[in-house]
């Protein structure tokens, strides 16, 4: 939460210290006309909104357990990372969070799906590929630490730990797919 403070507190110090900006706003936006009006008003009111849902998703207590980690604990953002898979190949993505502490890794990804499954089981197949395949790569780069995969659906606030048993099923199903096709007869 300090860190999303501190931003928007330097965006408003940014603001307030160089007044052309906002001044240049007053005077520039009106010369693009009426016609730009209602587009002005539209991008400004989804602005102000991804600002209300930022402060929602940061604020909401439920969240805190991911959003304020552990003292100790190394939060890393945006990733990147590769692991070998079968048949000389490279797993490679970009990790949203990971928070790492002694004994435990917790991969954290974002989505802002409108809908959010019932269950973990529910979550779309490619999501808990995607998932599985993070797992796959932070045990094989953090061997012997548990590894905790969790989805924070940004637009219900919601964190949603997905257990092991389906991330298995959803490897296994992404391996298959990584295997040559049958030979024709």
């Amino acid at each position: 939460h300090n860190q999303i403070r501190q931003m928007f507190t330097a965006y408003i110090a940014h603001l307030t210290a160089r007044p052309a900006i906002s001044l240049s706003w007053i005077r520039d936006l009106p010369a693009l006309g009426a016609a730009a009006r209602p587009i002005q008003r539209r991008n400004f009111a989804e602005l102000a909104a991804l600002l209300d849902e930022l402060a929602e998703i940061t604020t909401a207590e439920a969240l805190a357990p991911l959003l304020s980690p552990p003292p100790g604990a190394t939060v890393l953002r945006e990733v990147p990372l590769s692991a070998p898979l079968p048949g000389g190949r490279m797993l490679s993505g970009t990790i949203d969070r990971l928070v790492i502490t002694n004994d435990r890794i917790t991969v954290i990804d974002y989505k802002s799906n409108a809908l959010v499954p019932e269950t973990p089981e529910a979550t779309p197949e490619g999501y808990l590929r995607q998932m599985a395949a993070y797992r796959h790569a932070a045990r094989a780069i953090w061997p012997g630490r548990a590894v905790d995969c969790v989805i924070l659906w940004t637009r219900a606030r919601q964190a949603m730990p997905l257990p092991d048993a389906a991330l298995d099923l959803a490897w296994a199903a992404a391996l298959r797919g990584l295997e040559p096709a049958a030979a024709g007869p």
